[in-house]
């Protein structure tokens, strides 16, 4: 018997031909089973819809009855999202000052949209908890409504609209 690839086997204990046949089928079955999940399997990625950077244009929070116009008030609010993880910064174009930050990590489930903070200067006793709220897009817009725990409050609404900046 010939063989052709004995490179790396000690002289005269090549493996013969049929005993590569159970390494070959599994190879074989291995590779079949990857190319069907990788059909059958949605690829999983950090794509979501509220990824990027957007720009508040009205809020409500607490017990507000009226939506703050954030152009017309002098304010400039960003939340930025990646895959997993968002900030917000908001800045007082009349002042000329920080008037926060916050941020944390998040998933994003349909229209559930569940955030951790880990940091929030307006009330330090926010940090480390999750809230779970509605996230939607609306004509373009991003609109987040739901309740936080703040200043002792337990149902402090959030009530928020972004335009996507980038």
């Amino acid at each position: 018997m010939v063989r052709l690839f004995t490179m790396g086997y000690p002289a005269g204990l090549t493996p013969s031909v049929h005993q590569n046949q159970p390494i070959m089928k599994l190879t074989i079955m291995l590779f079949s089973l990857g190319i069907a999940m990788s059909i059958v399997l949605p690829a999983q990625t950090t794509t979501t819809p509220v990824k990027g950077s957007w720009k508040m244009v009205k809020s409500k929070y607490g017990d507000e009855k009226e939506y703050t116009d954030y152009a017309k008030e002098g304010l400039l609010t960003y939340k930025l999202f990646t895959g997993t993880r968002w900030a917000g910064s908001s800045y007082d174009t009349k002042t000329r000052k920080i008037s926060g930050t916050n941020g944390g990590t998040y998933t994003l489930t349909g229209q559930t949209y569940t955030e951790t903070v880990e940091y929030f200067s307006w009330d330090a006793t926010t940090e480390g908890k999750t809230f779970q709220f509605s996230v939607t897009i609306e004509n373009g817009m991003l609109h987040q409504f739901g309740y936080i725990e703040y200043k002792g409050n337990t149902k402090y609404l959030i009530d928020e609209w972004y335009t996507r900046v980038d």
